[in-house]
């Protein structure tokens, strides 16, 4: 490896841990915030709706803004920045309409950063021959920080620090776009990478871009998916707090999940995964089944947190596999547009769905019955995702089958 391309890899590594360190230690701990705020289960459901829908509303647009544009680095330093302003307004609000509005605000720039960074850092991959996997895990180990070292800090200054710690964190990843962009580090904005179309994005170009059998397909599977993962998950750390546990345990669940994702990425780097792309998004399916099965059955405390360490695959393998498969469906000069579609239904349709209901089942059928409840509808899911695949899989072996 010459040196230009490790420090260029260097780069993305450190801006990777750095926004997923401001990710973990937010979404690890801010449900706890507003729950020892007095903010109903319910509110809390409508306050990650928000996230997630404005997320899913504005990340295609934003998609299509940074692959039109030439400083692709301010575009994702832009959103940085203005999702950190935002998150550090959120604790001051006392009602729902002002903790919503800067939710919104927050999120339509805080959801656009990581699929903006996917689209750049897989065109770079490409084309450098660099297993996207090696500078992803760098994600998985700053969330790691945020969330193990953010129980820790949270403990010592208060729980508000979930938003403000965003807001630190996120802010630097800004600067050092900018900055690593400029000294050649990170060339998201060099004559070097990939230029911005000289063709109009147009919605047929979008069209285009994700009309194919094999992208349709993965968008509803990731719809259907998220729909049961996301409501465990958004409510981890308030069912951990339900099981008499403190802040710590939280730290410790979202601690495991992020190493579970270390895992599971190195094994890609090493070329230790060589199943089809269906086959690893059928297992991460029903995977989930498992974890949201088990999770609240198991009476030990640590045994109940080891089961997070299925995330890995239920979350991770998941994702990765996603967000290649897109980058093979789309042009690089679309890379954009793929990513942030994806993106909109994987952080944005399916999420703000599940969400949507979780609250109200939640204080309906209590954590045990929801949790099992998801549990059941992954592996739904799964099967039936196993049987398209087979089908094509078969159809495809024939004369005149689909390409």
């Amino acid at each position: 490896m010459t040196e230009k391309r490790f420090k260029q890899m260097t780069g993305f590594s450190v801006v990777y841990a750095l926004v997923f360190s401001a990710t973990g230690l937010y979404f690890a701990y801010y449900s706890v915030f507003l729950k020892s705020k007095g903010v109903p289960v319910s509110e809390i459901g409508i306050l990650i709706s928000v996230y997630f829908g404005a997320s899913a509303a504005c990340q295609p647009f934003l998609g299509v803004v940074y692959d039109r544009s030439r400083r692709k680095h301010m575009i994702i330093s832009a959103c940085a920045f203005i999702s950190a302003a935002a998150a550090a307004m959120i604790p001051s609000q006392n009602s729902l309409l002002g903790r919503a509005g800067f939710t919104l605000l927050f999120s339509v720039f805080a959801g656009a950063v990581p699929p903006l960074m996917d689209a750049g850092t897989l065109v770079w991959c490409a084309q450098h021959g660099v297993r996207f996997q090696a500078i992803r895990t760098w994600g998985s180990v700053g969330y790691l920080a945020g969330c193990g070292l953010g129980g820790v800090i949270l403990g010592r200054l208060g729980l508000i620090w979930s938003y403000y710690g965003f807001t630190l964190c996120m802010s630097l990843a800004g600067v050092l776009v900018l900055f690593l962009s400029r000294a050649g580090w990170m060339p998201l904005g060099r004559s070097e990478f990939v230029p911005a179309s000289t063709a109009p994005v147009t919605w047929g170009a979008i069209k285009e871009a994700v009309s194919g059998e094999t992208f349709l397909a993965l968008l509803v599977l990731a719809f259907l998916y998220r729909i049961p993962l996301t409501g465990p998950m958004a409510f981890l750390s308030t069912f951990v707090v339900w099981r008499g546990l403190g802040a710590e345990h939280v730290g410790i669940a979202y601690a495991l999940t992020a190493l579970s994702e270390i895992a599971v990425l190195f094994a890609g780097q090493r070329g230790k995964v060589k199943a089809s792309p269906n086959t690893l998004l059928t297992l991460s399916v029903l995977a989930a089944a498992v974890r949201w099965y088990l999770t609240p059955r198991i009476v030990s405390v640590p045994l109940m947190l080891a089961v997070q360490l299925l995330h890995g695959v239920t979350f991770m393998l998941f994702l990765v596999v996603s967000v290649q498969v897109v980058n093979k469906c789309v042009r690089p000069e679309l890379s954009g547009v793929g990513q942030t579609v994806f993106g909109s239904v994987f952080y944005g349709f399916g999420p703000v769905t599940g969400t949507a209901i979780a609250g109200p089942m939640l204080e309906r059928f209590g954590y045990a019955r929801y949790f099992s409840m998801c549990g059941a509808m992954c592996a739904v899911i799964g099967l039936a995702y196993l049987g398209y695949a087979v089908s094509r899989s078969k159809s495809e072996r024939k004369p005149g089958g689909p390409p």
